[in-house]
């Protein structure tokens, strides 16, 4: 159960660490690749994308973020379990 509560703080820490960095653009990269929710990426995929394009076109999938977090699961699953 403890491992549970520390798995939320840090993806909680992550999450709030990536939403400082994108306030400073030489940091957007990097903070769209820790965010845990893909709110940074997609932030920064749509940035200057019109309406148009908002309402017409299909998000590209950011392959390095999802295997990024993929690999940080798996990596703390085979430690904690």
């Amino acid at each position: 159960m403890m491992g549970m509560y520390l798995g939320v703080v840090g993806f909680f820490i992550f999450y709030n660490l990536s939403q400082q960095l994108l306030a400073n653009p030489d940091y957007v990269q990097l903070a769209s690749m820790l965010d845990p929710f893909g709110l940074g990426a997609f932030a920064e995929t749509t940035r200057y994308w019109t309406p148009f394009e908002l309402n017409n076109q299909i998000i590209p999938l950011e392959v390095y973020h999802w295997f990024f977090w993929i690999n940080v699961f798996n990596c703390c699953y085979l430690l904690f379990c």
